[in-house]
C-alpha cells in the first residue's frame, strides 16, 4: 500500500526513506531563501531521501534552473523521479551516490547539506565542489545540538575543535562554534563567508552562507574568530581574542567557550527579501515564518550573545519577571539598542 504524503500543495511518497513532517517549517524557510537569491541557479540537494526539499525548491522558485537530488540509498532515485513526475517538475535529476564522492566531480550554485547529525564530514568536499566558481551558496543544517549546545565538551572538541558551554545562551554558543568550523574549511579554499541567516529551531541549527572566492576575504575569517568568557556567578559575558580568567564584575573565576565565530549571524537585506517572498506565498507556516524572519532582521548588527531575562531575575532574586515587551521599551527609552531574539522566548539582545 502506497501512502501519499502532502506538503504545501505537493503530493508525494517516501516509501521506506526517511521523512520528518516536523521539518516542514525548515523546508519552507529554505525555499524562501532560494527565492530571495538573484539570478538563475543550479541546486544540489545532497541528502534528498524522498526529494521533498529539493523538489519544493524547484517547484516554488522560478530562479531554479535545475535541481539534482542526491541520496546514498539505492531505492531513492526511483521514488524521487516518480515524485517529480507526479508534481509536474521537469527540471529535476535523481542520483544514487555518496555526497563526498559526488562533490569532487560536480559543481552547483547552491548546495544543500542536511544530513542526520553533524555536517562536518561533508564540509571539505562541499567547498571543494566550488573550486572553479567565483561565488555560491551553501545551506548547512546540524542536528547534533546535544554536541554543539550540550554538556559533552569532549565530543564537541573532538568534532568541532572547540569547547562548548552549557549556559542560558548555549544555542548561540553552538551556532558560533559551528560557524567557526565552517570557516576553517572555507579559508582552506580561499573563500570568504557571509552568513545570510543563522537559524536555531527545534532540534537543529541551520545556516545559509554566501561564499566568495577571494584570498583577501578568506583572510578576514580568522579576524572574526575568538572566545567567549563567561561568569556563572553573576552572568557577565565578553567576547574577545582570548578569554579572561577573572570576572571584571564580581572577581570570581570565569569559564570559556571557543574558539568560535564572533562576527555577524544575520544579513538584514537578504532577510528582508525573504520576507517579501513569504508575503507572496500562502504557506501553512506563513505567520510563524514572518515572525521568525522579523526577529532575525532585528538581530542583525546586535552584539553577540543574548540575555535570558528569567535567568537574570533568578540570579538577582527578583520576585517577578518583567513583561518582555515592557523591558525592551524601557531599554530603548534609555538609549540602548534592544531587540527580542529568535533563539528563545523571554530573551533579548542589547548593548545595555
Amino acid at each position: 500500500m502506497v501512502i501519499l504524503l502532502k506538503e504545501e500543495g505537493m503530493e508525494f511518497e517516501a516509501g521506506s526513506l526517511f521523512f520528518n513532517p516536523n521539518m516542514r517549517f525548515s523546508r519552507s524557510f529554505g525555499s524562501l531563501s532560494v527565492g530571495a537569491i538573484d539570478g538563475k541557479i543550479t541546486v544540489l540537494d545532497g541528502f534528498a531521501a524522498s526529494g521533498i526539499r529539493g523538489l519544493r525548491y524547484a517547484k516554488e522558485n522560478s530562479n531554479v534552473e535545475a535541481v539534482t537530488l542526491l541520496d546514498i540509498w539505492k531505492i531513492a532515485p526511483a521514488i524521487i523521479e516518480k515524485n517529480a513526475l507526479d508534481n509536474g517538475i521537469m527540471n529535476a535529476t535523481a542520483v544514487n551516490a555518496d555526497f563526498n564522492a559526488f562533490a569532487t566531480v560536480n559543481s552547483f550554485d547552491f548546495v544543500e547539506i542536511d544530513p542526520f547529525g553533524s555536517p562536518v564530514h561533508f564540509l571539505n568536499n562541499a567547498f571543494y565542489s566550488f573550486r572553479k566558481r567565483k561565488s555560491g551558496y551553501i545551506s548547512i543544517t546540524a542536528t547534533d545540538v546535544a554536541v554543539l549546545c550540550g554538556e559533552n565538551t569532549k565530543a564537541c572538541m573532538k568534532k568541532y575543535g572547540a569547547k562548548n558551554l552549557r549556559n542560558e545562551f548555549t544555542h548561540e554558543v553552538g551556532m558560533r562554534v559551528l560557524l567557526k568550523k565552517i570557516g576553517d574549511f572555507a579559508s582552506q579554499y580561499d573563500f570568504g563567508i557571509e552568513p545570510l541567516y543563522s537559524l536555531s529551531d527545534r532540534h537543529y541549527l541551520k545556516i545559509l552562507l554566501k561564499i566568495t572566492r577571494s584570498a583577501e576575504k578568506a583572510s578576514l575569517i580568522p579576524l572574526n574568530i575568538g572566545y567567549l568568557a563567561y561568569c556563572f556567578h553573576c552572568g557577565y559575558r565578553e567576547g574577545g581574542k582570548f578569554p579572561k580568567r577573572v570576572c571584571p564584575n564580581c572577581k570570581k573565576d570565569m569559564d570559556y567557550a571557543g574558539p568560535l565565530w564572533l562576527g555577524e549571524l544575520q544579513n538584514a537585506d537578504f532577510l528582508k527579501q525573504m520576507k517579501k517572498v513569504n508575503e507572496e506565498r500562502n504557506y501553512a507556516d506563513k505567520e510563524e515564518l514572518g515572525k521568525t524572519i522579523d526577529l532575525l532582521i532585528g538581530e542583525a548588527g546586535m552584539p553577540a550573545f543574548y540575555y535570558d531575562v528569567h535567568q537574570i531575575c533568578k540570579r538577582k532574586k527578583y520576585g517577578t519577571n518583567p513583561a518582555i515587551d515592557l523591558l525592551v521599551e524601557k531599554l530603548l527609552s534609555k538609549g540602548f539598542r534592544t531587540v527580542k531574539t529568535h533563539f528563545q522566548e523571554r530573551c533579548i539582545k542589547t548593548d545595555a
